[in-house]
């Protein structure tokens, strides 16, 4: 049922999506990179508590930072690797939610914090803060798209490094308590 929670303190994860949030996490801490891996041993180590409702296909948008609630169901929707994958979302989300009950700072703020450490789980593919755009939304049916940027590092026949800014777009349609996502050809 807990995250953590070894003395009532740090990070509780609860409700019917835990197991998998708490899987999720696992996964993380055995792939990622040190300083993602520091960060979650920090939010372990830390004594004051942040507490996250994981659901099942819920009507909210993949998370909802004011109530402290992830949907598992929408990050599996998520591929399980490359810009938003799965692994990143879950990661930002779980930031976001660390920022917001531990540090006491308001949506902008975490929200511009999580989306930083997403580039640290993703492969290195950095959201673009102005690249959000809701295409449509009906009340049923949410499209929105996100663009990420990456730099890629080729070597010319001389040898040398040549940098390359490459941008994907990702398309995110939520409806009916699912999510479907698809990179857009840029």
């Amino acid at each position: 049922m807990n995250g953590w929670d070894r003395l009532g303190l740090e990070l509780v994860f609860k409700g019917p999506g835990a197991g998998v949030a708490n899987a999720f996490l696992g996964h993380l801490e055995r792939v990622s990179s040190d300083l993602v891996k520091n960060k979650i041993k920090e939010m372990k180590d830390d004594e004051k508590v942040c507490s996250i409702e994981f659901q099942m296909n819920t009507l909210i948008t993949t998370a909802s930072f004011d109530e402290s609630i992830i949907d598992i169901g929408d990050l599996l929707g998520f591929p399980i690797t490359g810009p938003m994958s799965r692994y990143s979302i879950f990661f930002h989300e779980l930031v976001e939610q660390w920022d917001k009950q531990v540090n006491e700072l308001g949506y902008k703020k975490a929200h511009e914090r999580a989306m930083a450490w997403e580039e640290h789980v993703n492969g290195g593919w950095e959201r673009v803060p102005e690249g959000q755009k809701e295409i449509s939304n009906d009340g049923q049916r949410r499209v929105v798209t996100v663009i990420y940027r990456a730099v890629s590092k080729t070597k010319d026949k001389d040898g040398n490094i040549i940098e390359e800014v490459v941008e994907k777009i990702i398309e995110i349609t939520r409806e009916l308590g699912t999510v479907k996502v698809k990179p857009i050809d840029s």
